[in-house]
């Protein structure tokens, strides 16, 4: 989590801001594998460029998975529709409680990798934006090391 906040430190000073509108809303995440889970999400855009942060999770009797990605995407806009590539972190753990003695094992990932982000601008003030990250995990032949993780978002700019 550490390496997280360190690299969103990073992006933020890669570029001086003077005009930003801030992105808040909900979505679904393929992290949760199928489950309909609403996801939070945050996010800065500075006009060439967009920072987000979404998180999501689930938790059960026996089972839970929370999820985090930060991103940053360099933007091109055509009319109300904006495109962006980028690169992006992934962090998630997960558990779940065995039933014969009642122990707990988890597991954790950290992903990097490039992203790409497509948004669309529906009125003055709200929007729907989709975004992939193609994580890479370890020295792996590239063909099977890619996890990648998809968002649906919507939500308001303000």
């Amino acid at each position: 989590m550490k390496k997280l906040l360190l690299a969103s430190l990073c992006f933020l000073v890669l570029e001086p801001v003077a005009h930003a509108e801030f992105l808040v809303g909900t979505g679904m995440s393929s992290v949760t594998k199928g489950r309909t889970v609403p996801s939070l999400y945050a996010g800065l855009d500075v006009g060439s460029a967009v920072y987000t942060f979404y998180a999501v999770g689930v938790k059960t009797d026996i089972y839970y998975h929370s999820a985090y990605r930060l991103s940053y995407y360099l933007k091109q806009s055509l009319g109300n529709k904006h495109f962006g590539f980028g690169l992006g972190a992934h962090y998630s753990i997960r558990g779940y409680r065995n039933d014969i003695g009642e122990k707990e094992e988890s597991e954790t990932d950290l992903t990097l990798g490039p992203g790409f982000r497509f948004s669309m601008d529906l009125g003055e003030s709200f929007f729907v934006s989709v975004e992939t990250l193609y994580g890479l995990r370890g020295l792996m032949a590239l063909v099977l090391s890619f996890q990648n993780t998809n968002s649906l978002n919507i939500g308001v700019r303000f």
